[in-house]
Parts: C-alpha cells; sequence; structure tokens
C-alpha cells in the first residue's frame, strides 16, 4: 500500500506576491514577520477522509475547504494529504490531511497584514472550529452523495444527535501509539466497549457517523488556542494591574509635584521678603545714621561756638555780644548752624520717605507676607517642616564657630508687623492726605478755572459794550457835522434895523 505524502498544495488570494506562493519562502517570510520569540506562526486543521473517496475525490475536497479557508479569511492555506503509514501499524484506509494556514491576512498589496484576524483566537476560537466542521461536514456529504454513497458524517456528537450512541473518548497520540504496538489502556479498552455496544444498537440501521474522527483540530491547535488564551488573561492582567500601579504612581507623583510646587513657592516668597527686609532696614540704618551724623555735627558746633567769646548765632548770622552787630567769623569745616541742621533732617527725611515708598511699592510686599503666611501654614497643615534654602544649610563645624548672622525670614515675620505695619499704615494715611490735598488742589483749579472764564467773559462783555457805545458817539458826531455842513445860512440884513 502507497504511504507518505499523496498531494500537496498551497492556497492564497489571487493578489498575494509571488514569492509566497513558494513553501519554504512563505513559512520564512511568515517567521520574519511575527518578530515575538513565543508568536504563533500557523493555525492548523487535521481532517480524515472517508474510506469511500478515492483520490480525486479526496484532492476535490481538500481544495474546497481550503478555498472556501481563503475567501473567508483572506489568508495563505498550505495543505497536504498523506496516505496511511501502514508500517507503522496505521489503518490503511486512515487517509488524512494537515490544513495548516497562515495567522496574517493578505492585504491589497499582496503582503500580510499588520494586525492578526481574531477569529480563532481567545473566546472565538471554539465557535469558529465548530462551524468550520460544520463546513467541511457538509462538503463530506455532498462527495459521498455524487458517488451514491448511503454513509453521511455529522459535526455533531452522537449526543446532540440523540440517536442513542455513545460519544468515544478522544485517545490522543500517545494512546493512538500504543494501540499500534498492541498495548491496551483503559481509554482504548473503553473505548472498543463503547464501539461494540454502538454496533449492537444500528445493526440493519444507517447511522450517521460522527464526525469526531473525520474532522478534528490538532491538538497544537488546541493547545495554542488554550495558551493564547491564557497569555491573554495574564496580560490583560498584568496591563490592569500595570495601570493600576501607573495610575497610583501618577496620582502620587502628581500630589509630590504639588508639595513641591508649594516648598517652592514658600522658599521663593520668603526670598522676595528676605530681599525686602534687607532693603528696609539698610535703609532705616542709613536714615538714622544720618540723623545721627549731623546730630553729632550740631553738638560739635555749639561746643565750638560756646568758646568764642562775646559772640552769639541766630539763624546761621553770628553777632558781637556786646553791640549785637552782625560780624563775619571763621568757622570750622563741621559748622553747622542749627537752621541747616532742620533743613538737613527735613531732607533726610524725605529721601527716606521717598525711598521707603518706591521699594514698598516695587516690591508688592503685603501681598508677598500674605501668600508667604498661606504657603506656610498649607505646608504645616500637611505635618510638613519647612522646606530650608540650600545655601541656609550648615555643617556642625560651621554652626559652632561661624559668627550668627540674622537673617530674615518666615520665622522673623513679626519684625514686618512690628516695624514695617505700622509705616505701612502712615504711609496710607499720608497717601490719603496727599489724595485729599490733591482732589482739593484739583477743586480750587476748577473754580479758579472757572472764575477765571466769568472774569473773561465780563471783560469781553464790557468790551463789546464800550465798542457800540463808541460807535454810537462817533456816528452822532459826523452826523451833527453833516448837518452843519448842509444848513442854509440866514441873509444878512441891511441895515441894522432890520431883522
Amino acid at each position: 500500500k502507497k504511504t507518505g505524502v499523496e498531494f500537496t498544495n498551497i492556497y492564497a488570494p489571487e493578489n498575494t506576491k509571488k514569492e509566497l506562493l513558494d513553501r519554504q519562502k512563505l513559512w520564512n517570510t511568515v517567521e520574519k514577520v511575527e518578530r515575538r520569540k513565543d508568536a504563533l506562526l500557523a493555525r492548523e486543521f487535521e481532517i480524515a477522509f472517508p474510506q469511500e473517496l478515492n483520490q480525486e475525490q479526496r484532492q476535490n475536497l481538500l481544495d474546497e475547504l481550503c478555498q472556501k479557508l481563503v475567501k473567508k479569511h483572506g489568508v495563505i492555506v498550505d495543505a497536504a494529504i498523506h496516505a496511511p503509514h501502514t508500517a507503522s501499524g496505521s489503518d490503511e484506509r486512515n487517509y488524512h490531511a494537515h490544513v495548516m494556514f497562515t495567522t496574517r491576512a493578505i492585504n491589497k498589496n499582496g503582503e500580510f497584514e499588520a494586525k492578526k484576524f481574531r477569529d480563532f483566537s481567545r473566546d472565538n476560537g471554539t465557535e469558529t472550529v465548530k462551524a468550520w466542521r460544520e463546513t467541511f461536514a457538509d462538503l463530506v456529504n455532498m462527495q459521498l452523495e455524487k458517488i451514491g454513497s448511503n454513509e453521511r458524517v455529522s459535526h455533531l456528537s452522537y449526543e446532540d444527535q440523540e440517536n442513542g450512541l455513545e460519544a468515544t473518548a478522544h485517545e490522543g497520540y500517545q494512546v493512538t501509539q500504543l494501540r499500534r504496538l498492541g498495548i491496551d489502556t483503559e481509554i482504548s479498552l473503553e473505548n472498543d466497549a463503547i464501539k461494540q455496544r454502538n454496533a449492537e444498537k444500528t445493526i440493519n440501521e444507517q447511522v450517521i457517523k460522527e464526525l469526531d474522527q473525520e474532522i478534528t483540530v490538532s491538538e497544537r491547535l488546541i493547545w495554542d488556542l488554550r495558551e493564547e488564551k491564557s497569555e491573554y488573561d495574564r496580560n490583560q492582567a498584568e496591563t490592569q494591574k500595570a495601570a493600576t500601579i501607573a495610575a497610583q504612581r501618577k496620582i502620587e507623583h502628581d500630589r509630590e509635584q504639588a508639595k513641591q510646587l508649594d516648598r517652592d513657592k514658600f522658599l521663593q516668597l520668603q526670598d522676595r521678603y528676605k530681599n525686602f527686609a534687607d532693603s528696609y532696614f539698610i535703609t532705616i540704618n542709613n536714615k538714622n545714621q544720618s540723623l545721627n551724623d549731623i546730630s553729632e555735627q550740631l553738638e560739635r558746633s555749639k561746643k565750638w561756638l560756646s568758646k568764642q567769646r562775646d559772640v552769639y548765632e541766630r539763624e546761621g548770622i553770628f553777632y558781637h555780644a556786646m553791640t549785637h552787630d552782625m560780624i563775619s567769623i571763621n568757622t570750622p569745616n563741621y559748622w553747622l548752624s542749627s537752621v541747616q541742621f532742620d533743613q538737613k533732617k527735613k531732607e533726610i527725611e524725605r529721601q527716606y520717605q521717598t525711598q521707603i515708598i518706591e521699594l514698598i511699592s516695587d516690591s508688592n510686599i503685603e501681598i508677598v507676607v500674605r501668600d508667604l503666611r498661606k504657603t506656610a501654614a498649607k505646608i504645616l497643615g500637611r505635618g510638613e517642616d519647612l522646606p530650608v534654602n540650600h545655601q541656609e544649610k550648615q555643617t556642625f563645624f560651621k554652626k559652632l564657630f561661624a559668627k550668627k548672622e540674622y537673617v530674615h525670614s518666615y520665622e522673623t515675620l513679626s519684625d514686618y508687623d512690628e516695624h514695617v505695619v505700622p509705616v505701612l499704615k502712615k504711609i496710607e494715611i499720608r497717601q490719603e492726605l496727599i489724595e485729599r490735598q490733591k482732589e482739593k488742589q484739583l477743586e480750587r483749579e476748577k473754580l479758579d478755572e472757572i472764575e477765571k472764564k466769568r472774569y473773561e467773559q465780563e471783560v469781553r462783555q464790557i468790551k463789546l459794550e464800550n465798542e457800540k457805545r463808541y460807535e454810537s458817539e462817533r456816528n452822532q458826531r459826523y452826523q451833527s457835522q453833516r448837518d452843519f455842513e448842509t444848513e442854509q445860512p440866514k441873509p444878512r440884513p441891511k441895515n441894522d434895523f432890520e431883522i
């Protein structure tokens, strides 16, 4: 009896690239496309042919099945019909075929799709296999009908057919090999007993064969499906776990980032307050030093003047004590009269006020201190320590021996409340007074402008009236002159007695 491969063929969509129609190039390409080490390279059906079919009929049946696979899934199918291995104990009627097909469909360019089709994957795999069992059963029965055979097959189990027959257990590869060696197992003995009982029930009856022996999905495919489902479930669980961990980490990261932003904001606000406080107290110290300097200068001047005989000073002018006449006297370079002292003191105070107002305005210190206290309360409310600027951190040695320096910070805001706030209030009062004075000045200017306009209006009115009066007088004089010139002279009398 002939054994080995009876028939092979490649089935593919019409637009498939030519090199993929070569078996070796096909599977080499598949291995390149599937980059994962554990990737599934192909799916596989193993089908058994009824003994009633000859070689040509078997090939026709295989052609129909493979073409349907290509049409349905767009895949490449590599199929081969195997003759029975009688030398190893196989039944000489056991013609079967191995149908392998790619896990990716062919796209419009004749190449493999980027994504795998999922009809045989996960939960869909079982239903898809059942559908193809039914398709193959229909094709087999059509071939049996063509040759006039009364035999029929079904994709349903004996139990589903409800024909009273018992289903045999799947023996698998190992049990089959032991049976060929003449070694019985519990499964093979039980299956033989079931077959005997079924034979007794079907005497003189036509029985539809269970397709369990006619079409089977290879154990490798079933194992692959289960493994893929398990792998998918594991991946889903790991993905979900990773997503949960990532979400938790993001929440922690966002929370820590918010905390860090608060710490950074605190340090920035504290630096702004420190810069303001340094400048503010330097300005005060400079003012006080300047006032001390001119006070000392005034005291020296008074001492010098007390040593001068018969001389006294009033408003920077020297007088003789006896005659009270103004005199000229050489004064030391440090000389400072009381009038000059008052003028310098006012100028120092004026400069100080200007500098303080500019400093407060430029630093926006009221808002800075408010936000600094608010941010510190937020950090302390979380049970955290207030952050320390890296420049302020000192080693134990430096802390022990270095000269302690007073540093303005959040901890010294009491200085702000004690020294700055009263000044701010004075400035606000002063600014309010200035604003009121400005308002009064504007009001006076408005009244002056109104009075000026009224006066100018009166002047224009008087001028207009005068011009009218002058014009009228001119006209009257002109008319009188004309009347005089046009008047007829009276004739003179002939003698003195004529009237």
